[in-house]
């Protein structure tokens, strides 16, 4: 399931991508799981979430993902643990009970563009 996770956050990423160069909403799946449900997760789920979140990240330029932006996000989570990714995430998501509703690969988005400011400026 974590892997699945993963996927819909690459699937995000790409089409979100795909939204700011077409210039035109575009559809964006939920992917799997909540906000609210990461919060349940145990410690060890919330780390292999943030390893197969990462991992999706790293090969989403084989699926067309602008190399630019994902040059930008290694720059800043390449010196990380993924211990320091999931407490990113677990942060975010617990500072932030508005959006508990949302889907977790459009949060675990949000999370890292709040760790990484060269992101921000990306949108």
């Amino acid at each position: 399931m974590r892997n699945q996770m993963g996927a819909a956050f690459l699937l995000f990423l790409l089409t979100a991508s795909s939204a700011q160069q077409a210039a035109k909403p575009v559809f964006v799946a939920g992917g799997y799981g909540t906000a609210k449900e990461f919060n349940d997760f145990s410690a060890s789920e919330k780390h292999a979430y943030a390893v197969g979140l990462i991992n999706g990240l790293a090969v989403s330029g084989l699926l067309g993902a602008d190399e630019e932006k994902l040059q930008i996000l290694h720059s800043c989570i390449h010196p990380m643990e993924s211990t320091q990714v999931a407490a990113i995430l677990d942060k975010y998501i617990k500072d932030h009970p508005e959006e508990w509703h949302l889907p977790l690969a459009v949060q675990s988005y949000s999370a890292l563009r709040g760790a990484c400011p060269d992101l921000k400026r990306l949108h």
